[in-house]
């Protein structure tokens, strides 16, 4: 809830229909993603924020039944888009769990180039390495809410969040500027 919050206070539209249950099975989860990028005809900007846990070996988002992996989820994005003739709109995933660096990873080997410049991905730690959580949240979320390096410099030390900003060049930590006013910081410790 506080995130939501979040972005409503930054101006980032929510989709009520989205995914906010972990206890849906996975195909469920699916084709609600599919639809938030099938839907929302004039979105420029589609923000994909998870929290939970995150499968060991890939940074899989778990499901009720099984996971989902961002190798599933971001050619949704760009076939959705693509059949839209939409070669502007911008994917930012943020995702709080357990190895969710592997969403960067992802990123940069399965897509090309021209996807890559439409792709950012804020991760709240390594590949290796797993997410703190307090009875309010994760850690990482809490932090990346303020939006300050040194929230972020408090994280657990064996907490590392780690970002690929493509429509940044890939810095490492960039800012990004919203459609309407706001933006959003990146944050690698």
């Amino acid at each position: 809830m506080k995130m939501q919050r979040y972005f409503d206070k930054v101006g980032i539209v929510r989709d009520e229909r989205i995914v906010s249950d972990a206890l849906l099975p996975v195909s469920e989860a699916k084709g609600r993603i599919k639809r938030f990028f099938e839907d929302n005809v004039e979105e420029k900007l589609f923000v994909l924020y998870y929290t939970g846990h995150g499968e060991r070996r890939k940074g899989a988002w778990c499901f009720q039944n099984g996971y989902l992996e961002a190798r599933e989820i971001l050619p949704l994005f760009f076939t959705a888009r693509g059949a839209r003739n939409d070669t502007e709109s911008k994917l930012l995933l943020i995702t709080d769990s357990c190895h969710s660096g592997h969403w960067v990873a992802a990123v940069q080997t399965c897509l090309d180039r021209e996807q890559r410049q439409r792709v950012a991905v804020q991760a709240s730690c390594r590949d290796s390495e797993i997410s703190y959580d307090t009875d309010l949240g994760g850690k990482f979320s809490m932090a990346f809410m303020e939006q300050s390096s040194d929230s972020i410099r408090q994280l657990p030390s064996d907490q590392n969040p780690t970002a690929f900003v493509g429509w940044k060049g890939n810095q490492s930590q960039a800012k990004i500027d919203l459609f309407n006013g706001g933006s959003i910081s990146f944050f690698q410790k």
